[in-house]
């Protein structure tokens, strides 16, 4: 389990799905980032929620995931880290305008995938927008662990229907830029959840057991070489 904090509170138990989102430094107005801060005794998620909404809303700011060269990118900076890196298993994402929703099965720390990918993203996006050096992406990311099968599927239906929820298509499949993750996908992870945890119980049941029998076995023995126990001299028994 890794924890800690910054703006947001950051968990990411070891072997958990994680949904992430990152969006462009300058994204969101200073008006609404001054609300948020006024309020920061509410929960994460409902923090997601607004902020994602008002990313959906935007028409204005840094937009430029419009661009479909530095969206291109983006997607294969994704699939890198995959498929060469094998750095996670990525089950979903969807790039929209301005921010970015994965889904993925991280396989070494989160922190190291969102800085690998953002890093190499801001860095050619800057070249393709005339900017090198300028700030790119916001900092901070919002992350997730899903704990269930049911809020994998919801999430994974979040993403696919995000350009929809925005207003930029009509049909999710209309939107080119995302990698739909059949709910199949979902359920065949959390299957090799169980097939793992219920190898682990057979493993220590197994292990247990002759624990348990050289344990009794010990026991025994000591009883039977224990010395007996006898009545001084000339005592006689009651």
């Amino acid at each position: 389990m890794t924890y800690y904090e910054r703006n947001l509170p950051h968990w990411h138990p070891a072997g958990r799905i994680i949904f992430l989102t990152w969006r462009f430094y300058g994204s969101l107005p200073a008006s609404f980032l001054r609300s948020l801060g006024e309020d920061k005794a509410q929960p994460a998620g409902k923090f997601f929620r607004v902020v994602d909404c008002q990313l959906d809303q935007a028409r204005t700011g840094p937009l430029w995931l419009k661009d479909p060269r530095i969206a291109g990118y983006v997607v294969r900076a994704l699939q890198r880290g995959e498929v060469e890196l094998e750095q996670y298993a990525l089950l979903s994402f969807v790039v929209m305008a301005n921010h970015v929703h994965v889904l993925l099965e991280p396989k070494i720390d989160v922190a190291r995938i969102t800085k690998g990918i953002k890093g190499v993203t801001a860095k050619e996006g800057n070249q393709i927008l005339g900017r090198t050096g300028r700030r790119f992406w916001q900092d901070e990311s919002y992350d997730h662990w899903v704990r269930s099968p049911s809020e994998c599927d919801r999430i994974r239906s979040y993403i696919e229907r995000n350009p929809v929820v925005a207003g930029l298509v009509a049909r999710p499949e209309e939107w080119p830029i995302q990698n739909k993750a059949h709910r199949q996908e979902c359920l065949c992870y959390w299957r090799r959840r169980m097939v793992g945890a219920a190898k682990a119980m057979t493993a220590v049941s197994a292990n247990a057991k002759p624990l348990e029998n050289a344990m009794a076995t010990g026991v025994l023995q000591r009883s039977a070489n224990a010395p007996t126990s006898r009545l001084p001299s000339g005592v006689k028994p009651r």
